[in-house]
């Protein structure tokens, strides 16, 4: 009897050691990646990343913020895959910023989910192949047994498809792409014409559980009005926001975005949820080689949500 004592206790310290090691190893995004210590300024790493863009050494992390912001920032009303190489970084430094990026800032990796049960699940709008593979991770997640949900989310809006991204073979996921197509699905009538038809459209031509279909909503943020007048489509926090509107009975909540923007992501969505909430934001690693301006302008939008003056 001593013996199987013994023998259980050693077994129950291993496993509490080998969980412990499975947390330190998984990856996760919170503000500590990108803030110093005490949450008042930028870490020595963004500071290396100020003197790759020639940047000086920020007082404060405001000053960061309103550095950045006039640096890092793709240029004023272009979208990333628009923005060009603006910072002219020789060969060197793009690989030095690089390596900041994908060795201490996680935006180049896998982001893995930490919980096994979530009440709801958001998975943050983007371009139709984007949401296609944020929805696929998920979709494996659950067949898995990774992980379990009440409710699953879409947070998208009403801002039009964009014909050069958004072409009739990326819409009916007529490309490579990890999502089980319903044998018996084909498309009929017009193409999506917005953020939000192409998410239902996803949704509807995957083979899935019907239980599965069952709890998956849509969240059709509007287009937004700016002070002229003129509108502008939803951004994350839009899409937040109209959420909450729905006043979610939820109190942990798992959101799916996709490096390198789960930082940015997970700092809007830290900043507008209520604060007795748990939240996990993960995501896949970049599926493309993206521009080195891509990584410092979603870092930028990301150190944004901290700023302390309004």
């Amino acid at each position: 009897m001593k013996n199987l004592f013994i023998f259980f206790s050693i077994a129950a310290v291993l496993f509490f050691v080998s969980q412990k090691k499975t947390e330190k190893r998984t990856p996760i995004i919170n503000k500590s990646l990108v803030l110093n210590k005490t949450h008042d300024n930028i870490s020595e790493e963004l500071e290396s990343l100020f003197k790759l863009t020639n940047l000086k050494k920020p007082s404060s992390l405001d000053e960061a913020i309103t550095l950045t912001q006039e640096k890092w920032i793709r240029p004023r009303g272009k979208e990333r895959w628009e923005s060009g190489h603006y910072l002219n970084l020789n060969s060197k430094k793009n690989g030095e910023a690089f390596k900041i990026f994908k060795n201490s800032l996680l935006m180049t990796h896998d982001i893995l989910p930490r919980e096994n049960h979530y009440d709801c699940v958001l998975i943050l709008g983007a371009l139709a192949e984007t949401m296609r593979s944020r929805f696929s991770y998920l979709v494996y997640l659950i067949k898995e047994g990774k992980i379990k949900t009440n409710r699953i989310v879409f947070l998208v809006g009403a801002r039009p498809t964009y014909p050069d991204k958004e072409d009739k073979n990326k819409l009916l996921g007529n490309y490579s792409h990890n999502l089980p197509i319903r044998k018996d699905w084909a498309h009929s009538g017009e193409l999506p014409k917005t953020e939000t038809e192409a998410a239902r459209l996803i949704v509807e031509q995957v083979d899935l559980d019907v239980r599965l279909k069952k709890i998956i909503d849509f969240v059709n943020t509007p287009m937004q009005q700016n002070k002229n007048g003129s509108l502008r489509r939803p951004v994350t926090a839009d899409t937040i926001n109209a959420w909450l509107q729905s006043k979610p009975q939820v109190k942990s909540v798992l959101s799916i975005s996709s490096n390198p923007y789960c930082g940015y992501q997970h700092a809007v969505l830290t900043k507008l949820l209520p604060k007795d909430w748990k939240l996990e934001t993960i995501g896949r690693a970049p599926g493309r080689e993206e521009s080195i301006e891509i990584y410092f302008d979603s870092l930028a939008r990301w150190l944004y949500q901290y700023r302390t003056s309004l």
